[in-house]
């Protein structure tokens, strides 16, 4: 897949489904939930690790 080059890039990289891919994902990273709450509302949540 080359993930590395993504990344390690030292660029901002977008995964849509990272739980299935958590064995590889940089040791220091954010995650960004998005949850729809209603046709005009969302909840945003962003952790760092």
């Amino acid at each position: 897949m080359g993930y590395e080059d993504y990344f390690y890039s030292g660029n901002y990289c977008f995964v849509e489904w990272p739980e299935k891919i958590a064995d590889l994902l940089p040791e220091h990273y954010v995650k960004v939930e998005i949850e729809v709450l209603s046709e005009t509302e969302r909840e945003i949540e962003v952790n760092i690790f």
